[in-house]
C-alpha cells in the first residue's frame, strides 16, 4: 500500500484522504475481534459502515479498498474452519498491513 500511495498518486491531498481511509479500514478491522469469525459478507457489511460521509471519489476510493480487504479474508476464509482465534489473526495482519501502508501519508491515527 505504501508504494502505491508514493508512486501511484501523485496529488498530495488525494495521497493524504486515501492514507486516512487505508487507516479507517485498518482500524475497522481490529475491532473486528468480538470472538466470532466474521463471514465476508459481515466483514465487508461493517467496514462499509464506515463510509457514512464519503461522497463522490473518496466513497469510490473506500469501496475499492473495502473490496480488496473483503477479497484478501476470503481468499483466507475456507482455512479459518470456525476458528475465531485464527480469524483475529488473519484480520490483525491485514489490519497491520493496511496502516503501515498508510502510516507516511495518513493525517488521522497514531504516528510514527
Amino acid at each position: 500500500m505504501g508504494a502505491g500511495l508514493k508512486y501511484g498518486i501523485d496529488d498530495p491531498a488525494q495521497r493524504e484522504q486515501i492514507a486516512n481511509l487505508s487507516w479507517s479500514i485498518s482500524h475497522a478491522a481490529w475491532t473486528l475481534t468480538d470472538g466470532q469469525v466474521p463471514t465476508v459478507a459481515s466483514l465487508t457489511a461493517y467496514l462499509q459502515s464506515f463510509n457514512y460521509e464519503l461522497k463522490g471519489e473518496a466513497a469510490g476510493a473506500y469501496d475499492a479498498m473495502v473490496g480488496a480487504i473483503a477479497a484478501l479474508y476470503g481468499s483466507y476464509y475456507a482455512d479459518l474452519r470456525g476458528n475465531p482465534a485464527l480469524a483475529v489473526k488473519v484480520l490483525n495482519a491485514i489490519a497491520e498491513g493496511a496502516a503501515a501502508g498508510s502510516a507516511a501519508y495518513a493525517t488521522i491515527g497514531p504516528q510514527p
